[in-house]
């Protein structure tokens, strides 16, 4: 046997396995390019560790190795450009993929884990060894999300702990990334495309442009943190209300925190992104490679939690449908809506659901009752964990369904503090417990989670379904170059503006440009729907008659049909 103390490095050498180029996938594109544009966050590379049984050595370890290198196409690709410019995947027939070996897990090197990977030199999956009393005790792996997403992190660790379990295994035969290229590149891929592009058009024109347009929090907190539940007895609701409901736990869970995300929010409507593994499609299910990408979904928030369960279980279907896209396209399309709408699409909140990806097969179904649910509220734990670099405000991932729900939930704490983020967690298993036996009233939310509705007062309107405060529209005017002086308010159910340039004769045209291409991270804000330029301000400039009685030189919305491609905030404007 290898002395462990010496090894430092192995070597999983493999040769005369299949190979060729192709064009990258829309999956290898979208993340190509958000890695492109990254500065400080990266969020690019997953992590994931597989437990190593006792009997197992390091050549066995090596062979498992090997053997999913030889089976997994997308484990020995590097990518490239071509004369165009476009990505391209090129396949490698043989090579080597040195495994380190550590005494401790203390000694990995902590830019092990993150530490980006050189994609067109190297391939974008990682491995090293943990030993201990004299044997291998655990390996630990890191995948560029290029080469898969967290539904590939587990395919990757169930299949390597079946490997140890038998060094026999026979891997599934399942799709390549070439494949899932020829497929999106067929007449009918691109059809599929374009359509996710036209459902994305659609939703957006009519969801709130950020669902947490709320006051500040007041606790003194800024950053993001993030939270965990471990609920027995949200699992044990869970039982009854699928029951009752005919919908998949993850619906469930998904509506739960839908509806009291709108109630806490005062929207009456949802709109989030729900992340979608797309591997619902014919070979899909064991692919190595990464698939999923972001579904947009608005739900129109019922008057009980039945109805939106149901609502939830044809939005998530649909939705899912389409979730196959080119991003670069999908930009265009949010910069066409947000320059006409005024908004900007803020992507504050998400749902991500990996438990599918961890749950065990076979699990027998279970009978409790009420009683017993409740008693198990008794060990429900709600513990804080370093939170990630995330450009989101809030955030729910799903890891466990079956016999505990594990619920992780990230959020902003300048909007909502720590105990709101603890409460929230607590307010999902109060509303599925409440809903194990009843259908739960929208009105009863307050008093059933303890998450308590917004209180607005005459500073804030509803605009387009969004939440929107005319100070801040001001604020939004104020910061585009050449503007001195601006009021906004509200008329008729749309925003107006009167404002005074340095330079008389600036063009609506590039004023509202410039002024959608600011509303990043300004949530109560909305470019105006009208603009009024004069040329001096009045003598009572926050008295918005006193504007209105002024000459004007120039009046319109600011739109025309000839704006530039693109997203606004990436447009040439001044």
């Amino acid at each position: 046997m290898q002395d462990l103390r010496s090894a430092q490095h192995l070597a999983a050498r493999f040769g005369g396995a299949s190979a060729g180029t192709a064009p990258a996938t829309l999956g290898q594109r979208n993340v190509l390019a958000w890695i492109v544009r990254q500065h400080t966050e990266r969020s690019d590379v997953l992590t994931r560790s597989v437990e190593i049984p006792a009997g197992v050595r390091l050549p066995g370890i090596v062979d498992a190795v090997r053997t999913l290198l030889v089976r997994h196409e997308g484990l020995r690709t590097t990518f490239t450009t071509d004369a165009a410019g476009e990505w391209i995947q090129r396949v490698h027939p043989d090579g080597e993929l040195v495994i380190e070996v550590y005494p401790d897990e203390s000694e990995i090197d902590p830019r092990w884990w993150g530490r980006p990977f050189d994609l067109s030199a190297e391939f974008g999956v990682r491995f090293a060894v943990i030993t201990g009393a004299g044997r291998p005790v655990r390996l630990q792996f890191a995948i560029s999300h290029v080469t898969g997403d967290f539904a590939t992190r587990e395919i990757l660790a169930h299949q390597l702990e079946a490997m140890f379990a038998d060094p026999q295994h026979h891997l599934p035969e399942a799709r390549q990334p070439r494949d899932q290229a020829a497929d999106e590149t067929s007449p009918a891929g691109r059809r599929r495309a374009e359509a996710g592009l036209r459902a994305w058009d659609r939703a957006m024109r009519k969801a709130p442009q950020c669902m947490l347009s709320i006051a500040p929090a007041t606790a003194g907190e800024s950053g993001p943190r993030q939270a965990v539940l471990y609920s027995p007895a949200a699992a044990l609701a869970l039982d009854h209300v699928t029951a009752r409901t005919g919908a998949s736990r993850s619906t469930v869970v998904f509506a739960a925190y839908a509806m009291l995300l709108a109630h806490r929010t005062g929207h009456d409507s949802c709109a989030m992104i729900a992340v979608s593994g797309n591997r619902f499609r014919l070979g899909a299910r064991d692919y190595v490679g990464t698939i999923a990408q972001d579904a947009f979904v608005r739900l129109d928030i019922a008057a009980a939690l039945d109805g939106v369960i149901q609502d939830s279980r044809a939005s998530l279907m649909s939705t899912y449908r389409f979730g196959q896209y080119d991003t670069a396209r999908l930009y265009e399309v949010m910069g066409r809506m947000e320059y006409e709408r005024g908004t900007r699409f803020h992507r504050d909140c998400v749902f991500t659901d990996i438990s599918v990806h961890r749950r065990m097969p076979g699990a027998e179904p279970r009978t409790s009752t009420l009683a017993q649910m409740r008693e198990a509220a008794s060990r429900t734990r709600v513990t804080f964990i370093t939170a990630r670099d995330l450009p989101v405000l809030c955030e729910l991932q799903v890891y466990e369904l079956d016999e505990q729900v594990t619920l992780v939930l990230q959020a902003d704490t300048g909007l909502l503090p720590s105990c709101e983020i603890e409460g929230f967690l607590r307010g999902i298993e109060r509303l599925l417990m409440a809903a194990a036996d009843r259908d739960v009233e929208a009105a009863e939310l307050a008093a059933v989670s303890g998450i308590a509705a917004p209180v607005r007062g005459p500073g804030w309107h509803l605009i387009d379904s969004c939440w929107i405060r005319p100070d801040a529209v001001r604020r939004l005017l104020l910061d585009v170059p050449g503007v001195t002086d601006a009021v906004a308010y509200v008329r008729d159910g749309s925003v107006v503006a009167h404002l005074v340039c340095a330079d008389p004769t600036t063009s609506l045209f590039d004023i509202h440009l410039s002024a959608v291409a600011r509303l990043r991270g300004r949530y109560t804000a909305m470019a105006p729907h009208l603009y009024h330029l004069h040329a001096a301000r009045p003598g009572h400039p926050d008295d918005p008659a006193a504007w209105r009685s002024l000459p004007v030189l120039a009046s319109g919305t600011g739109r025309r049909a000839d704006r530039p491609a693109g997203r606004p905030e990436e447009m040439p404007c001044r």
